[in-house]
């Protein structure tokens, strides 16, 4: 009996580990390829949000910051407010980050940078 419990000790974290490594690699995976198509999806609520014309105003530039924090909320994203600019050709600019969470990696201090995602982006007005 004894034995068969020192086999289980041994085994059973032979399993689990790679099991454990291979789900946080794909969740961060998956995380560093959607969080820039997210970004530039919430860029583009921001720019068609507002009609622009040459000057945003305080008010646009606050519903412009609003939809596109409606699209990153949805997708558990955070928009830096001080990133978000809005230029006088109607492009907006934004950083969303996103936090990938991990049973393993986010104690690892190795791993623990993989769980962060950054990414700015830049979303140009459609010129027709």
């Amino acid at each position: 009996m004894q034995a068969l419990r020192s086999r289980l000790v041994v085994t059973l974290p032979l399993i689990v580990l790679p099991i454990v490594i291979a789900a946080d690699a794909g969740a961060v995976t998956l995380t560093k390829l959607s969080v820039s198509d997210d970004a530039d999806e919430a860029g583009r609520a921001g720019v068609q949000a507002i009609m622009f014309n040459g000057v945003a105003t305080p008010d646009q530039a606050q519903l412009a910051f609003t939809a596109s924090k409606a699209v990153s909320d949805t997708h558990h994203e955070h928009i830096d407010p001080t990133s978000f600019t809005i230029t006088k050709d109607g492009t907006v600019t934004l950083t969303v980050t996103k936090h990938t969470g991990t049973i393993l990696f986010k104690h690892l201090p190795g791993l623990k940078g993989l769980t962060t995602t950054t990414v700015t982006t830049t979303v140009q007005r459609a010129s027709w």
